[in-house]
């Protein structure tokens, strides 16, 4: 049976396993017990050896973006939803305005920009951002890789920091998220660094707490044996 006390939860993020509580027998209270920690992987260490035909849509952020692709998703519109909210919070900080601007959306008549003319028409966006369509893309480009890297995860540890940080030299060299002024300065200077742990931060944490909170929902509702 399930926890008494409730206790179910997903343990992305955590080195404990948990196991079965033990009631005392004189108060008829359950005590929490964990087994000893286990040493887990990291992160990191699973995604540097991912193979090539994983990797492979990273790749995409290396060439122009295509546009048409995915158009009845709605993960894709909800990536565009989330890309207007992390230009909200781009506006917060002290981040090149050159490379903020770059990623607006300008032209809301143009036709390829499905995911983002969707939203633009169908909600009420209440101060929210347009994002380009470029900008959606590439986060899309994001979406479907920590997505699909997720079953390699299962059991590590530090998932998000470490896929934040193994992403930050793909983003911070996609030209999307760089302006021209950044694009002519050498490797070294990381002139869209910020910008780029920024971006995959916020658009990281949300995705793992849905993927966690959905692995509880699966624990909570699956069949228990007495």
């Amino acid at each position: 049976k399930l926890l008494r006390t409730g206790i179910t939860y997903c343990a992305i993020n955590c080195n404990v396993s948990l196991t079965r509580e033990k009631q005392q027998r004189a108060n008829k209270k359950f005590l929490r017990a964990t087994s000893v920690k286990v040493p887990k992987k990291r992160a990191l260490d699973v995604l540097l050896q991912l193979e090539a035909e994983q990797l492979a849509v990273l790749d995409e952020l290396k060439r122009p973006a295509v546009y048409g692709t995915d158009r009845e998703c709605d993960d894709k519109l909800s990536t565009a939803v989330t890309a207007g909210f992390l230009l909200l919070v781009l506006e917060e900080r002290e981040i090149c305005v050159e490379c903020k601007e770059g990623l607006r959306h300008t032209n809301i008549n143009d036709p390829e920009a499905d995911a983002v003319n969707t939203l633009n028409e169908c909600l009420d966006r209440g101060g929210l951002n347009i994002p380009s369509k470029e900008f959606v893309e590439r986060m899309w480009t994001i979406y479907r890789f920590v997505e699909g890297s997720m079953t390699k995860l299962l059991n590590t540890k530090k998932i998000r920091e470490d896929l934040v940080t193994f992403l930050v030299p793909h983003v911070s060299g996609c030209a999307t998220f760089c302006c021209k002024r950044g694009q002519q300065l050498p490797p070294s200077h990381k002139h869209n660094g910020r910008l780029a742990i920024l971006v995959l931060w916020k658009f990281i944490t949300p995705m793992l707490n849905a993927y966690a909170a959905t692995a509880t929902d699966c624990q909570t509702k699956a069949p228990t044996v007495s």
